[in-house]
């Protein structure tokens, strides 16, 4: 099957962020803020990845669509180049959130769970209306510095990408 939209789409490690965000969840037409940006988090081992581990990496997304165009799957996928060479899962589904041609927030479907975290006491930062996934920021067009001074805002006419169709088409630029 031939790769387009976001599924064509390679991001640098420089483009892939945990990050504060202001308010938690992006609202239609209304501006989100992300800051204070990290390396991510691999949500398979609950694991916040080391910055030296991800210098020359991208990422990618897999998808399945459902029926009615849904998203039935959307997993985030970590390699050496952007031929995929040695490619490994970090988050095995997720949402996407804010979507524009500039930013996006992924949120992975992970429950928050304090035995995989080595006893860290993060649930409690947790606000009642996170289910607790791990989130990522993504700069399409812009690389970032992890722990710098940057601080991103933006308006999405869509709150949550529900049509797999819309992560085909999005014309997001090579």
């Amino acid at each position: 099957m031939e790769e387009t939209g976001l599924f064509k789409k390679r991001f640098t490690h420089r483009q892939v962020f945990d990050c504060k965000r202001d308010p938690l969840w992006p609202k239609k037409d209304t501006d989100f803020t992300v800051c204070l940006f990290a390396p991510p988090y691999n949500a398979i081992t609950g694991k916040q990845m080391p910055e030296n581990d991800l210098k020359g990496k991208i990422f990618y997304f897999e998808g399945e669509k459902g029926d009615d165009d849904t998203i039935r799957q959307l997993s985030l996928w970590m390699a050496d180049d952007a031929e995929k060479t040695n490619p490994k899962c970090i988050v095995e589904n997720g949402s996407i959130y804010g979507l524009s041609l500039d930013n996006f927030l992924y949120e992975s479907e992970a429950k928050f769970d304090p035995s995989v975290h080595k006893g860290e006491t993060r649930a409690a930062n947790y606000p009642d209306e996170s289910f607790g996934g791990f989130g990522f920021y993504f700069s399409v067009n812009r690389e970032f510095n992890y722990r710098g001074n940057d601080k991103v805002t933006w308006r999405s006419s869509v709150e949550k990408a529900v049509k797999f169709s819309i992560l085909e088409k999005i014309p997001f630029k090579d």
